[in-house]
C-alpha cells in the first residue's frame, strides 16, 4: 500500500516536472481545437514578420519541426525563407529582389531602362503598396493617374508589362494568389517614322560643319547601312573590323554612362555583317589609326562619343533638313530594315540574320501587305494550274453543300 502511494507520487512528480518544462518553453507552441480534436501550431519571428505553421498532431511533433526549421533558417537552407521574407514587402522592395534575381536574363540596357521607368512613374504611385494587399483597385488607380498625367495607353501597356513581371514573382513565392486583372487598355498600333535613302543622305549632308562633322556623318551612315541599334554603334572598336574581308563583327553594345563599358547585345547574339566598298574606305582611317580595343568614335574631349551627343547632332541635322517627322536614332535602323524587306530581293531569313531579329518579329514590324498583288494572284486563271476565281469557288461550294429535298411521303 505504501509502495503504491510512493509510485503514484513519483509519477505525479515527473508529470508536474514535464508540464513545467513544457510550460516554460511553449511560448512558440500552442494548441488549438479543430473538429473536436486537439492540434498544435508553432509561431516564430522571421525578418520582422510573424510566421505560423499549423497541423501538428502532437506537441513533440510540433517542437521537433520548430527546431528543425530554426536550424535551417540559421543555415539559410529553409525553402520557404524567401516567401516569408517577402510576405510583408512593398512593391518597391519586391522590385529590387526581382532585379537581383532575374537581371541576368535581360540585357543590361533593358535593366537600366526599366529601372529608370520604375523610379520615374511606377514607384511614386504603387511603390509603397504592400504586395500581399495588392488588388485590381491599385491597378485601376495607376491607370487613372497615368492618363491624368497625359500618358497614352501604349505607354501604360509598357508599364503594365513590368508590373506584371513583379506580381508574377509574388505569385511564385505565394505572397499573392494570382496577378490581378488590369482595366481594359486601348493601345493604338504605332510604327516608327521611316526615312528613304534620299532623306538619309539629306540628313548626313545637313550635319553641322565643324571639326567633328566627318565622324558624325560616318556614324549616321554606318548605323543606317548596318541597321545597328544605338548601343551597338557606340560599342564598335577597330578590332571588330576586317577591312580586307570587308566584314564587321557585331557582338556587344555600349552600356549607359560616360565611360566605355560594353556588354552583350540585346539579343545576346554575335553576327558578322558585310561592309560596302565605299564604307570600307571611309572607315579605314578610323580602324587603322586606333588600338583594337579602343572606342572607334572619339569625342572632342578625347573620350568615347556618348548617346546624348550623337542624338543631339542627328536631331539638329533632321531639323536643318526640314524633315517633318519624329525621328530618333532607332529610325535609321528601322528604315534600313524596311528597305531590305520591301525593296530588295533578299529573303526574310537573310534580313532576319542581318537585323538580329526573329523572322516573325521582322514580318510583323516591317513587311507591308501587298493587297494589290494578292488580288492579282488569286484572280488569275492560271494560278498554280488551278482556277482560284472566288466566284467559281463559291458556286462549286454551294453545289457540294446543297441539301437534297426530303420526300415527306417516305
Amino acid at each position: 500500500m505504501v509502495m503504491s502511494k510512493l509510485l503514484s507520487l513519483l509519477v505525479l512528480s515527473d508529470l508536474i516536472k514535464l508540464m513545467k518544462t513544457r510550460t516554460s518553453r511553449k511560448s512558440h507552441i500552442r494548441s488549438y481545437t479543430k473538429a473536436g480534436e486537439t492540434w498544435y501550431q508553432i509561431t516564430f519571428s522571421l525578418l520582422g514578420n510573424q510566421v505560423r505553421r499549423r497541423g501538428y498532431a502532437s506537441y513533440d511533433e510540433a517542437e521537433e519541426d520548430y527546431h528543425r526549421i530554426r536550424s535551417k533558417i540559421r543555415a539559410g537552407e529553409w525553402s520557404n525563407f524567401q516567401a516569408h521574407a517577402l510576405h510583408g514587402s512593398t512593391l518597391d522592395e519586391l522590385y529590387k529582389v526581382y532585379c537581383q534575381t532575374r537581371g541576368d536574363k535581360r540585357a543590361s540596357s533593358t535593366v537600366l531602362n526599366c529601372l529608370q521607368l520604375w523610379k520615374r512613374t511606377i514607384s511614386p504611385i504603387l511603390g509603397s503598396v504592400r504586395v500581399r494587399d495588392f488588388s485590381r483597385r491599385n491597378l485601376t488607380m495607376f491607370v487613372r493617374e497615368c492618363r491624368l498625367a497625359g500618358l497614352t495607353d501604349n505607354t501604360i501597356q509598357r508599364y503594365a508589362a513590368e508590373i506584371n513581371n513583379v506580381l508574377a514573382m509574388a505569385v511564385e513565392y505565394e505572397v499573392l494568389q494570382h496577378v490581378p486583372m488590369w482595366p481594359k487598355l486601348k493601345p493604338t498600333p504605332s510604327r516608327k517614322a521611316l526615312l528613304s535613302p534620299e532623306e538619309v543622305m539629306t540628313i548626313i549632308n545637313c550635319v553641322e560643319q565643324d571639326v567633328s562633322a566627318p565622324q558624325y556623318k560616318l556614324m549616321i551612315k554606318v548605323q543606317y547601312q548596318l541597321a545597328l541599334r544605338l548601343g551597338e554603334l557606340l560599342a564598335l572598336t577597330p578590332g571588330k573590323f576586317d577591312l580586307q574581308a570587308g566584314t564587321v563583327v557585331i557582338d556587344q553594345q555600349k552600356l549607359n554612362g560616360s565611360d566605355f563599358r560594353v556588354g552583350p547585345t540585346k539579343t545576346k547574339t554575335s553576327v558578322v555583317l558585310p561592309l560596302s566598298p565605299n564604307l570600307i574606305e571611309e572607315l579605314r582611317p578610323y580602324v587603322e589609326e586606333r588600338d583594337n580595343n579602343a572606342p572607334l568614335w572619339i569625342s572632342l574631349q578625347l573620350g568615347p562619343v556618348c548617346r546624348n551627343a550623337y542624338i543631339y547632332v542627328l536631331k539638329q541635322a533632321v531639323k536643318k533638313a526640314g524633315i517633318q517627322k519624329k525621328i530618333t536614332s532607332h529610325c535609321l535602323r528601322a528604315s534600313c530594315l524596311d528597305y531590305l524587306v520591301n525593296k530588295t530581293s533578299l529573303s526574310i531569313m537573310q534580313v532576319a540574320y542581318y537585323a538580329r531579329h526573329s523572322p516573325q518579329v521582322l514580318v510583323s514590324r516591317y513587311a507591308g501587305a501587298d493587297t494589290a498583288g494578292l488580288m492579282e494572284f488569286f484572280s488569275s486563271k492560271n494560278t498554280l494550274s488551278v482556277d482560284l476565281n472566288c466566284d467559281i469557288v463559291a458556286e462549286e461550294a454551294s453545289m457540294i453543300l446543297e441539301v437534297p429535298d426530303i420526300d415527306e411521303d417516305n
